[in-house]
């Protein structure tokens, strides 16, 4: 999901991309990113156990954005099972180089999407943390 989702929402216009992360046009963004990548795999019958969900939060220079994939399907501990992945979303300015720029125009900006990597269940730690297999 994240290579569509840095073509949605990197080096385009900064109103552009406020727009996309409010939270109806963000649920369709990820809904429609989520199909895509699911097309792109072997289905199984598991597909509709996950629940892919998202967040945003405020910071100085943009927004953070947290995607998680929730397994709604069975389990053998009460707590949740979930993947997640943190990107972040800043303004910067453009560079233009084009001959119309007037000399003292206001910069115009566009965004810069990166991620982190994927963290949760089974990634940052083993399960079975003490499992003599595992070391």
């Amino acid at each position: 999901m994240e290579p569509k989702l840095a073509q949605q929402l990197n080096a385009k216009p900064w109103a552009v991309v406020e727009r996309s992360l409010l939270q109806e046009e963000r649920e369709k963004l990820i809904k429609t990113i989520a199909q895509q990548a699911k097309q792109q795999i072997t289905p199984v019958e598991e597909d509709n156990l996950w629940q892919v969900v998202s967040g945003v939060s405020s910071r100085s220079a943009g927004y953070n954005l947290e995607l998680r994939a929730v397994w709604q399907g069975p389990r053998a501990r009460p707590q949740e099972y979930s993947l997640s992945k943190n990107c972040q979303i800043i303004q910067v300015p453009a560079t233009t180089n084009s001959p119309n720029t007037q000399p003292g125009q206001p910069p115009t900006f566009i965004s810069r999407f990166e991620c982190e990597p994927v963290r949760g269940w089974g990634i940052d730690e083993p399960i079975i943390a003490n499992d003599s297999f595992i070391q």
